[in-house]
């Protein structure tokens, strides 16, 4: 009984495998061919025209024109920088310090801790979370 049943197994597998492939290594369709047939590649036509005459002549000098009296000519002027970089990367190395060192007594504990509720603020000074110092105020 289990013979039968690979073997009519076998014979079906066969006969999907032979319906697929009907003419061995035979391509149905050419996509590649069927693309180049529809969307041809058509090159634009070249201009017979003679290259501008500034292009060619390197002492071709445009012609001139009178003065527009719309147009006003500047005196030359130099841009100067106004900020020193060396400034600006000095202060950004301070604020990079800075926060550096809040952040270390922020993690040690250290320094005043401010709570509101509403019009009063509850404060306490602490040095390595111990509190030193603890009161509150009033603001309005």
């Amino acid at each position: 009984m289990r013979a039968a049943a690979f073997f009519l197994l076998g014979c079906a597998l066969g006969t999907f495998s032979a319906a697929d492939e009907p003419g061995g290594d035979e391509r149905h369709t050419d996509i590649g061919k069927v693309l180049r047939s529809e969307y041809r590649f058509v090159a634009h036509p070249r201009s017979s025209a003679k290259p501008a005459p500034f292009l060619a002549d390197p002492s071709f000098e445009p012609p001139t024109s009178p003065p527009d009296p719309g147009v006003v000519t500047m005196a030359p002027f130099t841009v100067r920088e106004t900020a020193s970089m060396n400034a600006l990367d000095a202060d950004i190395a301070l604020q990079k310090a800075g926060a550096r060192e809040e952040a270390i007594t922020r993690k040690l504990g250290i320094g005043v801790h401010v709570a509101p509720v509403g019009p009063v603020g509850f404060y306490a000074v602490t040095l390595f979370y111990v509190p030193i110092a603890v009161g509150f105020g009033f603001s309005w």
